[in-house]
């Protein structure tokens, strides 16, 4: 085949946006409630007309909603976003569309980010049911932070600019290595702190008592809802068998092995 360098013209002059203009994040809900989520929209200065519309659209194959957001030089999103159109099946993707309202014909596209995912996209149910939503913020100084809600259960929240975080991680055995450990550990200390505080139903039916089960089937043979139990030495277990069972460092030098050959 011949070495034949290919340019992409764009007929449409339409501005194709960074997805880090769009920041997206869940927010906790009742059983029966529809999802709901917050959208941070920045633009670049500059772009577009002031004038021009931005809207969110959410959509799922014949599904669809719009979500008016004012001006490029206004804007004003209508958070939370309701997805109630939706199910409970599968989380939609999400769309930003910079609509012209200056020049003729009025409506024409003047940008867009295609494809927005939403934290947890895939198969709801289990997404609500995870023991750790992974969600990305915009932090100041933090690279990441854990946020427990007493209701809800933790959030990992991490900064959208640290690069394609989403994916790595789960597979990035630096970033895995550098991040869960310490969450993990906030999330016992707190889980061990709050077994002194919620009620029988919290304990069992809620995210706390999904944890401990999850800590229980690391090998942990004690229950920090016992009153017997000394709850320094069982988070120190959980921890202990925790990166035993994903094996953190040997992950990372197995890696750093291979990078080196």
């Amino acid at each position: 085949m011949d070495n034949v360098t290919r340019k992409t013209i764009n007929w449409t002059k339409r501005k194709s946006l960074a997805h880090e203009c769009v920041e997206v994040s869940r927010l906790p809900i009742g059983a029966d409630e529809p999802e709901q989520i917050d959208v941070q929209i920045k633009l670049p200065k500059d772009e577009f007309h002031s004038s021009a519309f931005v809207v969110i659209e959410a959509y799922r194959r014949q599904l669809s909603k719009r979500f008016e957001c004012g001006t490029v030089g206004d804007l004003i999103v209508p958070n939370p976003l309701q997805l109630d159109v939706f199910g409970s099946d599968k989380l939609p993707s999400l769309r930003l569309l910079v609509v012209d309202n200056e020049d003729q014909p009025r409506g024409r596209l003047l940008g867009s980010i295609e494809k927005i995912q939403i934290p947890g996209s895939g198969n709801q149910n289990a997404s609500k049911n995870s023991l750790l939503l992974v969600d990305l913020g915009n932090l100041e100084n933090e690279i990441w932070k854990v946020d427990i809600d007493t209701d809800t259960g933790p959030r990992l929240i991490v900064d959208h600019r640290v690069r394609d975080v989403g994916n790595r991680i789960s597979s990035d055995p630096e970033l895995c290595g550098l991040i869960l450990p310490s969450a993990f550990q906030q999330i016992l200390m707190t889980l061990a702190d709050l077994c002194d505080d919620c009620d029988e139903d919290d304990l069992s039916e809620g995210w706390i008592g999904r944890w401990i089960k999850f800590c229980s089937n690391l090998g942990v043979a004690s229950d920090p809802r016992d009153p017997e139990t000394e709850k320094d030495i069982w988070i120190e277990e959980c921890f202990d068998l925790f990166c035993e069972k994903h094996k953190f460092l040997p992950r990372l030098l197995k890696l750093q092995e291979s990078n080196n050959q």
